[in-house]
């Protein structure tokens, strides 16, 4: 099953807020937040200079492209893989509006981050994440400390999922990541922490 037909229905309950019930149990390590916005705190202007550096950037006003607020270099140091040679690539797209930023290699693409916005002044940051909480069909898990609202849940395919949300240049500005569930709780919180922190 492909990463789009995960996420879609997610985005189009997020968008018509429409709730849906749900089931089985999420990670318990996915609230296990680091208490720094990137685990590279205090990079200071030269980091994206350094291979694996994490950028210090901030919020955008436009949102252009999910890989610009994430490049792939990033996503492999957030993630642990910094010191590994296999090259990771990140794919932009644009559908229906929403920008995706699709990371992986020439044989696999398992990780995934979605930016949408919303100008919609009734449709809140919390309301997003209700809504895509109410769409997973799965029991989920709220995560402070990131953005207005937070959730994470693995989806019973085995993907990991987390959303954050937040009001932003009078916008909803929403964040999905997904990755295998191998991935543990705690970098996916990690990687959504740094990606709203520059939208």
């Amino acid at each position: 099953m492909s990463l789009k037909v995960l996420i879609a229905p997610l985005l189009v309950a997020a968008a018509s807020l429409t709730a849906c019930g749900q089931g089985t149990p999420a990670t318990p390590d996915a609230a296990k937040s680091p208490a720094s916005a990137s685990p590279t705190a205090g990079a200071g202007a030269g980091a994206s200079r350094r291979p694996g550096a994490i950028r210090s950037l901030r919020p955008v006003a436009k949102i252009t492209s999910a890989c610009a607020l994430l490049t792939a270099a990033e996503l492999k140091t957030l993630l642990g893989g910094a010191s590994s040679r296999t090259a990771i690539t990140a794919t932009p797209k644009i559908s229906d509006g929403d920008h995706e930023c699709i990371y992986g290699t020439k044989t696999a693409k398992p990780f995934a981050l979605i930016v949408t916005t919303s100008s919609t002044r009734t449709f809140t940051p919390q309301k997003s994440i209700n809504a895509i909480a109410n769409a997973a069909n799965v029991k989920t898990r709220r995560v402070p400390g990131i953005g207005s609202a937070a959730v994470f849940y693995i989806t019973d395919g085995g993907i990991g999922l987390i959303a954050a949300g937040k009001k932003s240049y009078g916008q909803t500005r929403t964040v999905i990541f997904s990755a295998p569930k191998v991935v543990p709780g705690r970098k996916f919180a990690e990687v959504a922490r740094l990606v709203i922190s520059r939208i």
